[in-house]
């Protein structure tokens, strides 16, 4: 694959220049921008990567993918999984919630 200026892969993958810039970001001025899946495919087509190198940006993009095996089939709750991210030092996926479920109409109450 050859260089591509910002412009071309912005044409090439549907995205603004500004998202591109914001994903390129090495001044740190948007080191908190976290882009969508749907931006990260867009982003692999635009650079024309092969499944392979698309894998390898969406673990870079999603660092906590690498954990989802050891999510899956444990039975965890939003404060377990946050409780591993915590840990790894990556993003917490949510607020913690606790939800009360009232038997009697199916109703539920955050509190």
């Amino acid at each position: 694959m050859g260089k591509k200026t910002q412009a071309e892969v912005a044409v090439n993958s549907g995205l603004a220049k500004s998202i591109i810039c914001k994903i390129l970001n090495t001044t740190g001025k948007y080191d908190s921008y976290q882009p969508t899946l749907e931006t990260i495919w867009a982003l692999s087509i635009g650079l024309k990567l092969d499944w392979k190198e698309t894998n390898m940006l969406m673990a870079l993009a999603f660092p906590a993918m690498r954990l989802w095996k050891d999510f899956i089939g444990r039975s965890l709750d939003i404060d377990g999984v946050n409780q591993i991210l915590y840990e790894k030092n990556l993003p917490l996926w949510g607020s913690k919630m606790r939800r009360e479920v009232d038997a009697d109409d199916d109703s539920v109450e955050a509190t």
